[in-house]
Parts: C-alpha cells; sequence; structure tokens
C-alpha cells in the first residue's frame, strides 16, 4: 500500500527517470531505449515489500499443502517460481548480465493467471459440492416428507379404526341396553297374555296394545342402529321416517305415549337432512334423560323449500335464563342449526314442559 501511495504521489521516491533514457542493444540485433536513473530512495522499501510478499505466499503454500490442499498448492508454487524466475531474470538483464527481453510483467501476468484458474476450479468445486448438498438435502426432504404423509395415513387410519370401534361399542350398548329391555318385556307380557285372557280379558286388550307398541319400538330401535352402522343409509331415508322411528323408539323404551304429525313435501339437500335428523335425535335423547315426560308430540312439515319440525314434551322444563347454553345438548342442536343456516328456538319453563323448534328456508329466510 506504501509504494502505490509513493507511486501516485511522489513517483520517484520509487522509480527515478530523470536521468534520460540509453539505447540498448541485445546479441540478436534488436535495440530498445531504456531510462537511465539513479537509484531511487524507497527501493529498499520496495525489494523488502517485494520479498515480504514473497515470503508469505511461500508460507501460505506450505501451510495448504500441510492441510492436504495439494492441487491448491501446488499451482500457487508453480506461479511463485514463475514470478520469481522473472523477476531474478529482469534484474541480470538490467545490469547486463544477460542478454534477454524483460518477462516481469509476463511472470506477474503468469501469477494472477495461475490464482485466476485455481479461484475458477475452486469455485467450480464448491458449485458441485453445493449442487450435491442440495440434491441430497431435496432426496433426505423427500424421504421425510414421505415418512410424514405414511405416519400421517397411518395416523388416520388408527384414529378412523378407533372411532369405528368406540362406534361399535355405543351402538352395541345401545342394543343392550334398550332393544334387550324391550325384547325382555316382550317375552314378558307375551307370556302372561294366555292367563289374562282366561282371568282378565280387558287387561289382556291392554296388555295385547302394549304389547304391539313395544314391538314397534324395539323394530324402530333396530331400524335406527343399524342405519347408524350403515350412515349413508340414513341420507337415503325420508326424513319423516327418521323421525317417526326417532319417536316410536322413545315411547316404547320410556313408555311415553306419542303423537307424530309427518307432511313433508320438498326435497332437501343432504347436510339439512342429517341436521334436522341428529337435531330431532338429540332432543329426543333430552326428553329421555331430562324431562320425566308423560306425553310427546312431534310435528314435521315441509313444502315449498321450508321445513319446519316441532317437538313438545309435558315433562319438567327448565328455566332457560339460569341453564347455560351446553346444558342438555342445546350447544350442539344450535351448532347444527346454524350449519346450515336454521333458526333454533327454545321455549321452556319449569314445570310447563319444553317446545325445540326448527325452521329451514332454502332461501335462507328462516
Amino acid at each position: 500500500a506504501v509504494i502505490a501511495l509513493a507511486s501516485v504521489f511522489a513517483p520517484s521516491l520509487v522509480v527515478d527517470v530523470s536521468g534520460g533514457v540509453r539505447e540498448v542493444t541485445f546479441s540478436w540485433g534488436e535495440t530498445i531505449l531504456m531510462d537511465e536513473a539513479e537509484e531511487p530512495p524507497l527501493l529498499a522499501l520496495y525489494l523488502l515489500a517485494l520479498l515480504a510478499s514473497l515470503a508469505y505466499i511461500s508460507v501460505a503454500t506450505i501451510v495448504l499443502f500441510r492441510r492436504g490442499a495439494r492441487g491448491d498448492a501446488a499451482v500457487l508454487a508453480i506461479g511463485v517460481v514463475w514470478l520469481v524466475f522473472t523477476l531474478v531474470q529482469e534484474n541480470l538483464a538490467q545490469v547486463g548480465v544477460t542478454d534477454s527481453v524483460f518477462l516481469s510483467d509476463f511472470g506477474f501476468l503468469g501469477f494472477v493467471l495461475a490464482m485466476s484458474l485455481a479461484s475458477a476450479n475452486r469455485a467450480i468445486e464448491t458449485e458441485a459440492v453445493l449442487r450435491n448438498y442440495r440434491t441430497n438435502l431435496q432426496e433426505a426432504v423427500d424421504e421425510r416428507t414421505a415418512k410424514l404423509e405414511a405416519a400421517q395415513e397411518q395416523l388416520v387410519a388408527q384414529a378412523e379404526e378407533q372411532a369405528a370401534s368406540a362406534e361399535r361399542s355405543r351402538l352395541a350398548r345401545d342394543l343392550h341396553d334398550v332393544v334387550t329391555q324391550l325384547l325382555f318385556s316382550i317375552n314378558l307380557i307375551a307370556s302372561s297374555l294366555p292367563r289374562l285372557w282366561r282371568s282378565d280379558p280387558e287387561m289382556a286388550a291392554r296388555s295385547t296394545e302394549q304389547l304391539q307398541r313395544l314391538t314397534r319400538g324395539a323394530l324402530a330401535e333396530m331400524r335406527t342402529l343399524l342405519r347408524e352402522l350403515r350412515p349413508h343409509t340414513i341420507a337415503e331415508t325420508e326424513l319423516a321416517t327418521l323421525v317417526t322411528q326417532l319417536t316410536d323408539g322413545l315411547a316404547a323404551r320410556h313408555d311415553i305415549p306419542a303423537e307424530v304429525h309427518t307432511e313433508i313435501r320438498v326435497d332437501l339437500p343432504t347436510e339439512v337432512h342429517l341436521a334436522f335428523y341428529r337435531i330431532a335425535q338429540e332432543a329426543m335423547n333430552n326428553v329421555a334423560k331430562h324431562a320425566n315426560a308423560s306425553s310427546l308430540v312431534v310435528d314435521l312439515t315441509g313444502e315449498n323449500g321450508r321445513v319446519h319440525l316441532s317437538i313438545l314434551d309435558d315433562g319438567l322444563g327448565f328455566d332457560a335464563a339460569t341453564v347455560s347454553a351446553d346444558h342438555m345438548g342445546l350447544d350442539i342442536m344450535r351448532e347444527r342449526a346454524s350449519g346450515i343456516g336454521a333458526d333454533l328456538t327454545v321455549t321452556s319453563a319449569p314445570n310447563d314442559g319444553t317446545t325445540i323448534e326448527v325452521s329451514w328456508d332454502e332461501d335462507g329466510d328462516a
């Protein structure tokens, strides 16, 4: 850096050309002009800097060789040797020891070229390493993604299997708790009918009616459970049939007189069909669990793109102002109604029964 600054701002400190020029003739007859100069003040510093640079490059060559970068060390050594040779040759030519052209510029150019080739080779090698790294990384990512997808599929399959197992267990409990109980009651009444007909025909007639109701309820419960085993059949069965079977099953299980009125003449979208069925199912579960009702009236009507479902019981009722929204499945019913854009209204009071109404309009005016 010092030599460079001196060459720009005070050239005579490094190179002195004040002595003019002289002709030099080589042995092959060529004549050139050379500067006649006195020894500049910073020549010693220039030579010292040159020697220090050469020493530094030599040490770097040795370090590279010891680190295993023998190719880079060889290129650097060749460049240094060529540069030193041309510098020595130029100085010998200047003092007249040899008659030859000056090669120092070519020596420096050769050194720069060697370093450039080494850098370019290193860049090519680095690019190859990076390319291999990207390839390996992509392969690792693809492999990891495939494993994650396989694990996700396995988890989904396990979740589906667990859900199916839980649903089968629930249906088995329902079958045992509901249908078995109904069949036991039916068998008990049927076995006592012959004696009742002989002793008390009027009671026998009432028992026969009860037997018919229990049989109808057991049949309805069995059909409901079978549909739960094959959910697609729920969407294929008319909503009026589904609601009637739910009501018959509830009436048979809990000995509740029930009236069902259905008059629906409209084709419902599948999601609306399923939502009304699930809301009716949840409402009747609430009647069975909490209402302690003695009668039930279910009304389902639909025409001109409108459907209305009403479920009324004369049970215990509740105070809507003090009951939380998630009590007795109300939150579930509200979510299902909201999912299809229907209105759900719950009217109840203590000891005054409960009425649940759901209205849906295909135009959105529920």
